[in-house]
């Protein structure tokens, strides 16, 4: 074979294995993108349903923290 049509096919092979990587990687993006969604709003479900934050970082002074949204506890927990 001449080098030119040696080099046309090289060109075209790199062609498409760029447009299937292309492919590829975009279905994996869409992928990743919809389990973060999903993710965060099954975390915001959670949220609801439970009525306060899903997590409750400790105060530094050793008190106990209050749920998001206010104090539904009173006093209980806090330090006189």
């Amino acid at each position: 074979m001449e080098p030119v049509i040696i080099a046309a096919v090289v060109t075209v092979t790199v062609s498409v294995v760029n447009a299937i990587v292309k492919i590829a990687q975009r279905r994996l993006t869409v992928s990743v993108e919809r389990v973060r969604i999903s993710e965060a709003a099954q975390t915001e479900r959670v949220r609801f349903l439970t009525g306060r934050a899903a997590i409750l970082a400790p105060h530094c002074d050793g008190r106990e923290s209050e749920p998001a949204g206010g104090s539904w506890g009173g006093d209980r927990g806090r330090r006189r």
